[in-house]
């Protein structure tokens, strides 16, 4: 997306995409573009606009103007290529878009302020995070609003400037006032004298700002400085006002004339007493800080713990928040590492050390901390608590006995206190999936390049060395310490090895830097030491769950791994599992939340306690049959009303069934291995897994001819109608018709009638998309009758459905349109959503045929609607291409070529190449009517080569549609520049085909 930003306080200035726009016609175009985006809670009539800027000047003149103007403004903020767009603009009314790609400075301003007053912290004078809003704000005021900008003829827009600009100004005022007051009691009186200074600048009269800089000055020990402001502030008061100072200002300059008010009589405070120094720089964890100092600031929370995974960065967090928040309470922060502490009977001695208490007398120690801390306004950072969680109470008591002290605890496991508020640390900032912005500004990746630095000198990220590290950062899921390892490492190995080893050996990477813990000198021993915290029962089931692919449900973990969900939740608070929860998803047939999961990093870990146990095949079997289970339930409701809930289902476990599947082939289960890949042929075939699951299916074929052990040929047969129906939804009818005609032959040899029926309907529908009408006829008839005999809905709904295609393509469309009406009353009856999409689809392409192209929307747009709620992609497309089709023939070309690209991407990801034809097809059409003959002929050429090599045959009326448009091409090319594009088109593979078709110049 395009970025549009507006800089309003100070001199205006515009830009796109960082780049000044400077094609305004006239400053009332920049004029309207300020007006509407400050104002752009609501819209505004044309009639408003017009009197704002034009008020002297007829009705009918001033609308002219402001339609000259809003085109100029358009075209100079490329509105027209955002999106969304900046503007909304309907015949009557103009608003500026909100949900546009937009920044405006007074806008940040404003929200930065309404920030820090709506926000609840426990010293407003003292808050870290209020004073890092109003600094950002106070950033961002350059100046006055549109300062040095008027339109002269315009008193409405400069009366409404004016009143902004003064509002803005007493904000900018209270902003740097706040920022000096806070400056001066923080001892940093240079920065309070520089914040006000700018109140002077903007207010000379105003005296509480020649306090505050007076002050600033004699506290630097300016002492001649500081008499001169109070000369100046004298001088204006009494030549501007007719006033005097007030007795404080002249009391103040008392005291600075007379010495009483000498440079260092306030220091700033030492708030961070015993904080211990980092050996290396921070990196940056600007959300994590933010968030938890907000937790921190809180009146009502005063106790976080920071809970993950050994090496997270937990410690290093905590001082940089203990650092960034030590202001915030008036007797500082106290940091207190307990990782060396053997039992909890030593924490009182620990605390009572840090804090520097001496116990003395015949109290308790714990009375004599308690006394101590009563009356302190602290935070107490306790490091480390995960062994010493015995002693949770006597951190309950500490809050119960005071009311000042605040508790920031690390720890690899949850407290469990009422008054705990938990924040779960994850890794660093990293490219999840792709390198999206420059490397260095993931924080994992700078990390690594100065840790890498460190190691070795001369190092730094070299193009080559950018994809191995992502790499790395990905393996760790941006855990600073293994990337800390890892980084270690460039002493002796390239980025491209240090990546490899990681991502097969956990225990390549080692430290021998002396001033680690021992648990963090490699990330075995930084899981071992959260392994030894485990229970017995712990060590041996927590394991079984490495076998698990892209998370799981807690009913999975107690199939495969015998895990109960009181366990499950324990070694969520253990840091070793991820609990998630799923938000705004479709009701589920199963209870499918929460999920969990275990990092990339932990479970390598496990698999190999997993292996020194010898349980590893056991648990894969249990894996298996627990999502075989699930595949074939599943697999029933595919076709019912429910199927979106069993899709969502199966789409979460997919990494899962791929791993079951992948363990029956390992394993040569071969019935298992069948039984699962027939299972999942529907799901794959409706989700767009079309190349993955024609690929799992070869799989399971060779596993047949490699194994002498006869198999229930019911369960050959299913996997190969499976496989022919992924082969015929690709558009490879000769595979596909082979597959369904062996898949027929074994259910007829088992007497299976009921599959023998379902099999003979997808035969009857591939030979008819090859033009055999009459076999796909006879075959239907059959189909038809015997699903009448037993009265199976959904086979008759199929049966009339695909009778309706044979109508349609043989260009009978009253016909076609009788039986997909049939069809869709007996699939909105059983309410199976895809099935009501297709023929919905279907009555759409017959009702543009019979010219009622209202209608014909109707249904697509009902289709679409569905498809998209099912995630089924490929027949998404396909309805996709046909509102393009609709919108070309009202001719909406940019519309009808947003939908086909849109459409092209789905069937290219998807490798359905006979669907490809047709929107090439399309796009021809599209290309002829706009006039640019040379890419029709190309495009049809391509569609032309990609129909021969699926051999797909043409309905009547499409074969004559496409004799119309070559006739008309010809025409306008002539033979002999029609020949070269046309051999340029089928010259071009697959690839070449799409991307030119894709082409952004090819499609305004």
């Amino acid at each position: 997306m395009a970025c549009l930003s507006l800089f309003l306080m100070g001199q205006m200035a515009v830009t796109l995409d960082g780049q000044p726009v400077t094609g305004f016609e006239s400053g009332k175009v920049r004029a309207l573009l300020a007006y509407l985006a400050i104002e752009t809670d609501r819209t505004h009539s044309r009639e408003t606009l017009a009197n704002l800027l034009w008020p002297d000047q007829p009705e009918q003149a001033a609308r002219n103007n402001l339609r000259q103007a809003l085109a100029n403004l358009r075209q100079a903020v490329g509105d027209h290529k955002a999106h969304p767009p900046f503007l909304e603009i309907t015949r009557e009314t103009v608003q500026f878009n909100q949900s546009s790609d937009h920044w405006i400075d007074a806008a940040a301003f404003s929200k930065l302020l309404g920030a820090a007053q709506k926000h609840r912290h426990r010293h407003p004078e003292s808050c870290p995070l209020c004073a890092r809003w109003l600094e950002q704000a106070a950033e961002l005021y350059q100046g006055s609003f549109l300062e040095n900008f008027y339109v002269g003829d315009s008193a409405p827009f400069e009366e409404w400037s004016l009143v902004k600009r003064e509002k803005l100004q007493h904000l900018a005022l209270g902003t740097f006032f706040h920022l000096a007051a806070a400056n001066e009691r923080d001892g940093d009186y240079e920065r309070a004298y520089q914040y006000a200074s700018r109140q002077l600048e903007l207010d000379p009269w105003r005296e509480e700002a020649y306090l505050q800089a007076m002050r600033a000055q004699a506290f630097q020990g300016h002492r001649n400085a500081a008499l001169a402001l109070y000369d100046t502030c004298r001088s204006l008061l009494k030549a501007e006002l007719g006033v005097e100072p007030t007795v404080e200002t002249r009391a103040l300059y008392e005291q600075i004339r007379s010495g009483k008010l000498t440079y260092g009589q306030r220091s700033r405070q030492n708030h961070l007493a015993n904080l211990p120094e980092p050996g290396t720089p921070f990196i940056d964890r600007g959300k994590e800080l933010e968030e938890i100092e907000t937790l921190l600031e809180n009146p009502a929370c005063r106790l976080v713990t920071l809970i993950g995974q050994g090496g997270i960065g937990k410690t290093r967090l905590a001082l940089k928040i203990a650092q960034e928040t030590g202001r915030s309470f008036r007797d500082g922060v106290c940091y207190i590492p307990l990782a060396g502490l053997k039992s909890v009977g030593f924490l009182i001695s620990a605390m009572a050390s840090a804090l520097k208490l001496t116990f003395t007398g015949a109290e308790s120690p714990q009375k004599q901390l308690f006394d101590y801390l009563r009356p302190k306004d602290v935070l107490l950072v306790l490091d480390s608590f995960e062994h010493l969680l015995d002693a949770t109470p006597l951190l309950a008591e500490i809050l119960h006995q005071t009311s000042g002290v605040v508790l920031l605890v690390t720890s690899r496991q949850r407290l469990s206190l009422q008054s705990e508020w938990l924040y779960d640390l994850e890794g660093l900032d990293y490219p999840v999936k792709v390198l999206d912005r420059d490397p260095l500004t993931y924080a994992a990746i700078a990390l690594f390049v100065q840790r890498a630095h460190q190691a070795q000198r001369h190092f730094s990220l070299s193009p080559v060395d950018v994809g191995p590290v992502v790499r790395i950062c990905q393996i760790v899921e941006g855990m600073p310490l293994g990337i800390e390892l890892a980084a270690a490492a460039v002493r002796s190995r390239s980025c491209a090895a240090i990546a490899d080893e990681m991502s097969t050996n956990l225990l390549a990477l080692k430290t021998t830097l002396r001033d680690l813990p021992e648990r963090h000198r490699s990330l075995w021993a930084a899981f071992e030491y959260s392994w030894q915290l485990l229970s017995e029962t712990g060590q041996t089931v927590f394991p079984r769950l490495s076998v698990f692919r892209g998370g799981f449900q807690a009913q999975a973990a107690v199939e495969v791994a015998a895990l109960t969900p009181p366990e499950l939740a324990s070694l969520v608070d253990q840091s070793l599992l991820r609990q998630f929860e799923i938000r705004n998803q479709p009701d589920l047939p199963r209870d499918a939340t929460p999920r969990y999961d275990l990092n990339a990093l932990v479970r390598q870990y496990a698999h190999q306690k997993l292996s020194e146990q010898g349980d590893v095949e056991a648990t894969r079997d249990r894996h298996l049959d627990c999502f075989l289970t699930l595949a074939e339930e599943a697999e029933a409701h595919l076709y019912a009303a429910e199927q979106d809930g069993w899709l969502e289902l199966l789409e979460r476990d997919h990494d899962n069934l791929r791993a079951a599947l992948g363990w029956a082939l390992e394993s040569q289960n071969i019935t298992a291995a069948t039984r699962l890949a027939g299972a999942l042929a529907r799901f794959w075939g409706m989700r767009g897994y079309l190349d993955e699951g024609r690929r799992w299916m070869e799989q399971v074929f060779a596993l047949f001819s490699s194994q002498k052990e006869s198999t229930d040929p019911n369960i050959k047969a299913k996997a190969l109608l499976g496989a022919g129906a992924l082969a015929w939804r690709q558009g490879d009818l000769e595979p596909a018709k082979a597959l369904m005609e062996e898949s027929l032959a074994l259910f007829r040899q088992a007497g299976n009638h009921g599959e023998t029926n379902r099999v003979r309907h997808s035969l009857a529908t591939v030979v008819s998309t090859q033009g055999d009408d009459t076999r796909a006829a006879a075959l239907l008839g059959e189909c038809l009758a015997y699903d009448r005999e037993i009265e199976n809905l959904q086979g008759i709904a199929f049966d009339l459905g695909t009778l309706g295609d044979i109508a349609y393509q043989g260009g009978d469309y009253p016909q076609a349109q009788a039986y997909y009406e049939a069809s869709l009353a007996l699939h909105r009856k059983r309410e199976d959503k895809q099935s009501i999409a297709i023929c919905l689809n279907n009555l759409g392409e017959v009702a543009r045929y019979l010219g009622d192209d209202a209608l014909s929307a109707t249904y697509v747009e009902e289709a679409l609607a569905l498809l998209r709620e099912l995630g089924a992609r490929q027949v998404l497309a396909i309805s996709l291409v046909n509102l393009g089709d609709l919108m070309q023939m009202k001719n909406q070309y940019n519309q009808a070529g947003k939908l086909y690209c849109e459409a092209l991407s789905i069937q290219h990801e998807l490798g359905v190449n006979a669907d490809i034809a047709g929107t090439f097809a399309s796009f021809a059409t599209l290309a002829f009517k706009m006039g640019k003959f040379d890419r029709a002929a190309r495009l049809f050429a391509s569609a032309e080569a990609l129909r021969e090599g699926a051999k797909i045959t043409l309905t009547t009326i499409q074969a004559e549609e496409l004799a119309t448009s070559m006739a008309a091409l010809r025409i306008q090319l002539g033979e002999a520049g029609f020949a070269s594009p046309w051999e340029m088109g089928r010259g071009m593979d697959i690839e070449q085909a799409v991307s030119f078709a894709l082409t952004e110049e090819g499609n305004d």
